[in-house]
């Protein structure tokens, strides 16, 4: 669940910085949850049942989100490593 929260996060940033048209942004996002749910074989039902349960345990949501951000801060890292070696 982590990988998959974290990767519609990265999605849902990506629609948001993209400034340049913002009337296609819900269809955007509609397209990356599609794709992020084919990815993980899971139907958006089974991901929406899911965060229902989630929200009904917030220490185990708690504890997902502290993963997902360390795993960001980790991507981040790695990222900004690249950039500084070009």
């Amino acid at each position: 669940m982590s990988e998959i929260l974290k990767e519609i996060h990265y999605a849902e940033s990506k629609v948001k910085l993209d400034k340049s048209n913002t009337e296609n942004s819900k269809k955007k996002i509609e397209s990356y949850y599609k794709d992020i749910f084919s990815q993980y074989q899971i139907t958006d039902q089974a991901f929406y049942n899911s965060m229902d349960y989630y929200y009904s345990v917030p220490d185990t949501l708690n504890l997902i989100y502290s993963m997902i951000i360390a795993q960001m801060s980790k991507d981040q890292s790695i990222l900004n490593a690249k950039l500084n070696q070009d």
